[in-house]
């Protein structure tokens, strides 16, 4: 996680030792999971990152402004979080990530596939591959949809020496 750097007090090892944690609390495990699943389970599985950082995020600087995208930031485009979070209106220049996200889960859970069927017209030309153990893919919901591959596996292979599993 620091490339061979010593920890000091600066922003890049703040970085590092932020994925680090990430890594160990939410990351790893996620990963580990959709590997198994993708090859023990009789059911497809979708894997994705979200990493939009529009007006707000769960993980913020000390004057508010968000910072990054933090696990969890995607149920502010699928749920009002009105405690916290004021509503992303339809003029907002973020209400397409809105619309987005909820046209993925409304055909994950009307068709068991986030792809579109022609009726969410939200999703444009997507095509989101199931992963399979060969082909490690998952959507990458920056500023755009992107179809990537093997997340972060450069960074999970620490952990996978430190809790060894057969797949």
């Amino acid at each position: 996680y620091l490339k061979g750097n010593k920890l000091v007090n600066d922003s890049e090892s703040a970085k590092a030792l932020g994925r680090l944690y990430g890594d160990s609390v939410i990351g790893f495990g996620v990963h580990r999971m959709a590997n198994l699943m993708c090859r023990h389970s009789t059911h497809p599985v979708w894997y994705y990152e979200f990493a939009y950082v529009g007006n707000n995020s769960h993980y913020e600087d000390p004057s508010g402004k968000p910072k990054g995208a933090a696990h969890h930031d995607d149920l502010l485009y699928l749920f009002t979080l009105s405690y916290n979070f004021p509503t992303i209106e339809l003029s907002s220049p973020h209400s397409h990530v809105v619309d987005e996200m909820t046209a993925i889960w409304y055909n994950f859970a009307r068709y068991g596939d986030p792809n579109s069927r022609g009726d969410t017209p939200e999703l444009g030309k997507l095509t989101w591959p199931a992963m399979t153990p060969d082909r490690r893919q998952f959507l990458h919901r920056g500023d755009q949809l992107l179809i990537r591959q093997n997340m972060f596996e450069d960074r999970f292979r620490v952990w996978e020496e430190l809790y060894p599993i057969q797949y």
